[in-house]
């Protein structure tokens, strides 16, 4: 038991990153998407609760496509400020 506790510990020393979805070079937005898409979801199931929206199923519809949306963008504005 004592080494696994050792050994995780050292990786952790050894300064190597841990991968992300936007480490991707392949795919840059797909973790701005992701997230975009869980808050918007939230946001919409809130917005149910607090009596703002009728229906859960539409709510979260437009929600996570409205996150969706604004995940893409600050990608893009992110990518854009990156390269320069």
């Amino acid at each position: 038991m004592s080494t696994n506790k050792k050994n995780n510990k050292n990786d952790l020393n050894k300064g190597e990153k841990i991968k992300t979805l936007q480490d991707n070079s392949d795919s840059p937005g797909l973790g701005s998407a992701v997230r975009g898409i869980l808050i918007g979801t939230s946001l919409g199931a809130f917005s149910v609760i607090f009596g703002f929206y009728d229906s859960m199923p539409k709510a979260i519809a437009l929600g996570s496509i409205g996150g969706f949306l604004a995940g893409i963008t600050l990608s893009k504005i992110h990518q854009r400020k990156k390269k320069k």
